[in-house]
This record gives C-alpha cells, structure tokens and sequence, in this order.
C-alpha cells in the first residue's frame, strides 16, 4: 500500500470526512486533497500526521519503503517525568539525556590552583564578567535558606532575620529599604509607600506587591538608573553596620572567594545585571540531588540543599554581578576595617528623602 492508500482507510476507518479529518490532523483541507490525489506527502507532513494520531510515522510509510527505522512508540518514565516516544530519533534524544545525567552525576569537584586575594581595586561594578568556575573560587547564593560548607548563606536582600537601621529608620530586609529609593520624592504620597516598606518583614512581597503596585510613582528610570547601584551599596553596607548576624556570615568569606548572585535561569530584565548565569553548574547539582535522594530516598529538602552547595567548580558564570561584586566589597572591608566607598555626592545630589525627611549623608 502507498502513504495515500494507508490514510484513506484511516479516514473511512475513523468514519470522519476528507474535510474533517484533514483539520483533525492540522493540515489544510484542500491541501490535504492535493497530497492525497498525487500521493505527495513528505516525511515531515507524514511525521506530523503520525503525530497527531499518536501513531509511529512508519505505520503510514509505503509498503515497499526500504531502510525502515525501527518501530518505537511508547513512554518512558523518568525522574518523575513521562516522556513520550515517537520514533528512533526521539529514543536516541532520550537515551544522551540520561547518559548525560549519569556522567554528571559520577563527577568529582575539580580543584582550584592557588588563589589570590581580591582586593577592592579588582571589583569593577560596570563590568561584565566571565568567571570560570574551574579556575577561580566562586561562592554562590539563591535562597534565604542557603547553606554552603556547614555555614549559612543568606545573603539575598530578601532573606528576613537581618533587620537594621537606615539612617535611624528601621527596615526588616534590604529589598524593602532599596526599593524605598525608587519612591524617595517629597510628597505625602511616596511617605505612606515608604511607610509600607518599613513595615514589610517579606523581602519577596516587597518587590513583587508593593513596588510593583506602585511603579508608576517610582522616580523616573533615568533618574534612578543614575544612582541605584550606589544607593545599593549604602543600603547592604547599612545593614551590615545595623546587624551583627549579618556582618560575621560576610566576614566568614576569604578574601580569594568570589561571590555571586546566582541567576541561572530567572528570566527579569535585570537577572544579567544583579546576578549571573551558570546552567552547566545547575544541571550538575540537579544530578548530584538525584544521586543523592537515591541513596537517601527520605532525605528532607534542609539535606537536598546542603548536597546541591557542595558542587561549585564547575561551569562558567557569566553577567555583571552587581549584588555578588557589592557584598564582596562589604567583606572586604568588614575583614580589613575599611570604609565602604559609595558615591556620597552623588546621593545628596539626588534630594532623596526617607520617611519625611531629606537625606544628607
């Protein structure tokens, strides 16, 4: 029988209409009549058919077809995932993805030449980097319940638990006193939005319920773009002057330990600029997790975490880093007894007012 034959009798076996079963399978009627008529239809249109009745593509190949794939249909469960097989290719695709998993999960951790210090004239805020995770020593924070080498790693703005002062106001986290930068204008308006600030004690809420709430009466973009990054910097510093907790975790850090925001598949517009991406290092960790809830199936996820942060050299992280590059700059001076430098006359320049009151630093 040929392609055209084969799918004639599955429209009279379907009991459909030429019409109806050509929408059915996602091909224009009256090109389907064409392909039909002069038995034309290509592997692709035929691999889509196949597709569409959930059928393997050689069932509609011509009876006298040679070199034939093997026929494979079915499904394959995997992690906690189905995957549907539609034919040999799809096999294969599946076979490199666990053969992948499996070679990194019998990884070691690569280890790092002799490392130097990093010093405050090494960190370049406008930089785009590129640090390669087999050469230089990167530490990497996500979550507020990071753990990395038995010491916690809460570094994110939006982690809780490390309330401080700012300029004599108090704030629960550094997200919520950052983006009470964006609303420091002189009216009653922006007081009561900063107001709410103070008073959040959940970072995450803080960026994605009140500032987006209010975004349209933020300071303008340019004008905030002009001092964000150095706002930044007096914010993390503040807090680590404000909290004892917080301070030690950044003094804990060597000074030849990088470290970094990691972003690796967040999709903000400033997830790049903030952080850095490192998807090889992810996939590892994802493996490694899998290796070890085999060998410990009632592992709690305070455990899942801790093995994931164990796996760090590897990969390539790349994007500007703003956060990792500041609060390496807080450690440094926290460890030597530096003053943190920030712009000043740039903050006062830009009238900023906290709570009712102009700010001069």
């Amino acid at each position: 029988m040929t392609t055209a034959e084969k799918i004639r009798a599955l429209i009279e076996k379907s009991g459909k209409s030429q019409n109806v079963f050509a929408k059915s399978v996602g091909i224009y009627p009256s090109s389907f009549s064409k392909y039909l008529n002069s038995d034309s239809f290509s592997m692709k249109m035929i691999h889509r058919i196949a597709d569409a009745l959930e059928m393997p593509y050689s069932e509609l190949l011509p009876d006298d077809t040679k070199d034939i794939a093997p026929v494979v249909f079915g499904y394959l469960e995997y992690r906690g995932d189905v995957f549907k097989i539609k034919d040999l290719k799809g096999l294969k695709k599946f076979v490199d993805k666990v053969e992948a998993d499996m070679a990194r999960m019998n990884l070691k951790q690569v280890k790092l030449p002799k490392q130097k210090p990093i010093s405050l004239e090494d960190i370049d805020l406008s930089k785009v980097e590129e640090y390669d995770a087999t050469n230089v020593a990167v530490r990497s924070f996500r979550h507020g319940f990071d753990v990395v080498e038995d010491s916690v790693f809460s570094l994110g703005n939006m982690c809780s638990g490390y309330p401080f002062l700012l300029c004599g106001e108090p704030f629960n986290n550094s997200e919520a006193a950052y983006i009470a930068g964006m609303f420091s204008l002189d009216t009653e308006t922006h007081l009561k939005i900063q107001k709410l600030l103070q008073d959040n004690d959940d970072g995450y809420a803080a960026k994605k319920e009140i500032r987006k709430r209010y975004e349209v009466l933020a300071r303008s973009k340019e004008d905030w773009n002009q001092f964000n990054v150095e706002w930044m910097k007096f914010v993390v510093w503040s807090k680590c002057k404000g909290n004892k907790s917080f301070a030690n975790l950044l003094m804990k850090i060597p000074d030849e330990v990088m470290i970094v925001e990691n972003s690796t598949g967040m999709t903000g517009n400033t997830a790049n600029f903030w952080g850095c991406f490192n998807p090889e290092l992810e996939a590892i960790r994802d493996a490694k997790e899998q290796l070890f809830l085999k060998k410990n199936p009632k592992a709690k996820k305070e455990a899942l975490i801790v093995e994931r942060n164990k796996w760090h050299n590897f990969g390539t992280w790349r994007g500007v880093n703003e956060m990792g590059k500041i609060l390496k700059m807080c450690s440094i001076c926290l460890r030597h007894g530096f003053e943190m430098p920030i712009n000043i006359e740039l903050l006062n320049s830009k009238h900023i007012h906290l709570l009712g009151k102009e700010l001069h630093l």
